[in-house]
């Protein structure tokens, strides 16, 4: 690991602001190594979509064999993901003791850590199923309650705006609780070995010390996610459609042009995943010292180990949580 001359990360609390700001500081030094990590992960993942290709070797074929290419994928994708969560636990712990990392470090880092973050993932894919059944029970059984109250009782104006206050409400949750769970992956590589149920209730414990600023931090990705979707996929395909635009004029369609707009959306998403991703895990990261800091005076404990930089902050000044 190489030694930076670089100031260390300032270990005090931060409003969502502030965490978001210093997530950005972070991902701009450690960025070299965040992109290797993640380029990794999509990248491998995105080119064992395109397996059935070798076998198929034309389009149609491709086109037909693509169910089984997802999942593959996908598989590809969680059982390489621990090593973006590693990459980001190392550039954090190198932060906190003004060190500077290579992707080498990093990924040293998230293979000595490989298995007990890989188990924390199946932990949050089996909660973040169940919360999403439970939702959209909620969701649709709610919805259904209300509709029906309203047209009985006569009141469907109010009863609509209700129902569009109780949804939105219910969404927030979601977005609050899935920045729980993709949390807890980040946490088990940190802290190491916990029972699935331990480490699902000391993330719920850290999260909800700042709730409102994980939810913050969260909508905040989520938002600017959706928008980069939108513009990327948007340039994407309409780039292709002024490529094909002769065989769109004459109503021609081939499996060949379906391909390429599919390879236009996962070009997309690849790009995106390999940017933002590990500005996400950083973020999260960002949260999850705070956290710490609040409730376990994390930063007295890096002072005493001799880690890190501790800024003292008068208790008026403190950011309320």
């Amino acid at each position: 690991m190489k030694t930076g001359a670089h100031e260390g990360y300032p270990l005090r609390a931060r409003n969502a602001l502030e965490l978001l700001d210093i997530a950005v500081k972070l991902y701009q030094k450690y960025f070299l190594p965040l992109l290797a990590c993640s380029a990794l992960v999509w990248l491998v993942a995105t080119a064992v979509s395109f397996i059935p290709w070798l076998f198929t070797g034309s389009f149609t074929g491709y086109m037909n064999s693509l169910i089984g290419a997802v999942p593959l994928a996908g598989l590809t994708f969680f059982l390489l993901l621990p090593f973006l969560y590693g990459g980001g636990a190392c550039c954090l712990d190198a932060a906190i003791e003004a060190r500077q990392v290579t992707a080498s470090d990093c990924l040293r880092f998230a293979a000595g850590r490989y298995w007990r973050t890989l188990k924390a993932q199946f932990v949050t894919a089996i909660n973040g199923i169940f919360f999403f059944f439970l939702f959209l029970i909620i969701t649709w059984g709610g919805t259904a309650v209300i509709v029906f109250f309203g047209d009985m009782l006569n009141v469907g104006d109010v009863m609509f705006y209700l129902a569009a206050a109780i949804l939105l409400l219910i969404y927030l949750t979601m977005i609050y609780i899935g920045g729980v769970l993709t949390l807890m992956p980040l946490v088990a590589c940190i802290e190491g070995k916990q029972k699935a149920v331990l480490l699902r209730k000391r993330c719920f414990m850290l999260a909800w010390s700042g709730a409102r600023r994980m939810l913050g931090l969260v909508v905040t990705h989520f938002a600017a996610i959706f928008a980069l979707s939108l513009i990327f996929t948007g340039v994407t395909m309409y780039g292709i459609s002024l490529s094909m635009l002769s065989e769109t004029m004459r109503g021609y369609s081939s499996d060949a042009e379906t391909f390429f707009y599919l390879l236009g959306a996962m070009t997309s998403s690849t790009v995106i995943g390999v940017i933002w991703s590990p500005f996400y895990i950083i973020t999260l990261g960002t949260f999850y010292i705070d956290a710490r800091v609040r409730k376990e005076a994390f930063d007295l404990e890096c002072a005493v180990a001799g880690r890190g930089k501790m800024e003292t902050t008068p208790v008026e000044q403190i950011p309320p949580g």
